[in-house]
């Protein structure tokens, strides 16, 4: 009896999977039709639209950007993003994912071959990877060690709490194997002996503002620190990371929103000026980490000639202040 309870179980299971892979499947062929004829049509077309109310809103990327076809679902209520990306080719389920208000991924990404079969998940809140065959991937258990190490590393410089709280493991920026020139991606069914390891962690600053690339480090293949080659961590004009950061963890004092007012107090038009975004990047001359919000802005001379030219304003994320704001160089 409890044989037959099981397989039927299973069965269930793997019924219910597959329906849900084909539900899936069916539910957006209809908006990858439509979307195909106008992306071919128009391939310069980043994204699209295809839903918008109170709700929900439905976008569709532009598959020629990145070789997949990605709806994102939003819910304007929640804040969050359901996410599926298909093979361009066969058009079958390759990843789904949630997205969070912040930029970081909510639970498990789940992965999938060619075939819309499962083959492993990730979850950057735990900063893990599952495949469901190992046997399938034998470089796990060399990485499952190296990662453990560079997770140390983090550690060490950052401190637990920021670490659990505010860093987290990107794998789909991580690799294998590592040149110049030549990356493997980390899930890599390939048997690869004398191997480097690229690992690359986001930070995030604030509730709504995620840094990626942030921490990178890069083992040789006898599991040494390419200290030359990685970044977020080592000693910057004599001054440890570790040291300027450890003591001010619970400081973060400005959200990118503040700093924007500021910005206008200081000058930023809002008019004349677009915003080129956010940075968080070590600053040499002031020896600390800042906050860099970059704009770009068209002024008007006396001789009614317009001119372009591009303006960063720094604030310290530390303590909230505003520190300077500088013209830089098109270059």
């Amino acid at each position: 009896m409890r044989k037959i309870l099981i397989i039927l179980c299973f069965t269930i299971f793997l019924f219910g999977n597959i329906y849900s892979q084909k539900h899936l499947v069916s539910k957006h062929k209809k908006i990858i039709e439509k979307c195909d004829s106008i992306f071919t049509k128009n391939r310069s077309l980043l994204s699209l639209i295809i839903t918008k109310n109170d709700s929900i809103q439905i976008e569709v990327v532009n598959p020629n950007f990145n070789n997949y076809i990605q709806i994102e679902e939003k819910n304007l209520r929640t804040k969050t993003t359901r996410g599926f990306r298909y093979y361009k080719t066969s058009k079958s389920i390759k990843e789904e994912y949630i997205l969070k208000e912040d930029g970081t991924y909510k639970g498990d990404i789940k992965v999938y071959d060619t075939y819309g079969n499962y083959i492993y998940k990730w979850n950057q809140q735990l900063g893990t990877w599952s495949p469901k065959d190992i046997i399938n991937y034998p470089n796990y258990n060399n990485q499952s060690v190296i990662k453990r190490i560079a997770d140390s590393i983090v550690v060490s410089q950052y401190g637990k709490k920021f670490f659990d709280e505010n860093i987290f493991w990107n794998m789909e920026r991580s690799s294998l194997y590592y040149t110049k020139n030549n990356y493997i991606p980390w899930a890599t069914t390939d048997k690869i002996d004398k191997t480097y390891y690229l690992f690359t962690y986001d930070i995030k600053y604030t509730n709504i503002d995620l840094f990626k690339n942030k921490i990178r480090l890069i083992f040789d293949s006898n599991l040494n620190l390419i200290e030359n080659d990685s970044l977020g961590f080592r000693s910057c004009e004599g001054i440890k990371f570790s040291k300027d950061i450890k003591s001010k963890i619970k400081q973060y004092k400005i959200t990118s929103n503040e700093a924007i007012k500021i910005a206008i107090s200081k000058g930023y038009n809002l008019e004349a000026c677009d915003s080129l975004g956010f940075d968080f990047n070590w600053n040499p001359r002031k020896k600390k980490y800042v906050l860099e919000f970059h704009t770009r802005c068209i002024n008007v001379d006396k001789q009614n000639e317009s001119y372009d030219y591009r303006e960063v304003f720094i604030f310290d994320p530390f303590t909230g202040s505003f520190i300077e704001q500088k013209e830089v160089s098109e270059n």
